[in-house]
């Protein structure tokens, strides 16, 4: 999403430090490793999720049900467009 790959490494190598991400074997891929969250990853997380699902209802509020349905129907096609 606009970011280089080695601006995601880089953001990547600073979670794991910070105990957020660990590395897994790749069956499909020697030299690439799968992240996974940690335990500590999982909570932070969690903890992201219960500050931000508030701020995204206030966001929405008032805003009408045709409106938000048309709004998703342009970001989909624009998710679409970057993906082909």
């Amino acid at each position: 999403m606009g970011q280089s790959r080695q601006a995601v490494q880089r953001l990547a190598n600073e979670m794991q430090s910070a105990g957020l991400l660990e590395t897994q074997h790749n069956p499909d891929h020697q030299r690439a490793k799968l992240l996974k969250l940690t335990e500590k990853g999982h909570k932070a997380y969690a903890a992201a999720m219960q500050k931000q699902i508030p701020w995204v209802n206030e966001l929405a509020a008032g805003a009408k049900e045709a409106d938000l349905k048309n709004t998703l129907v342009v970001l989909q096609e624009l998710a679409d467009r970057m993906h082909s």
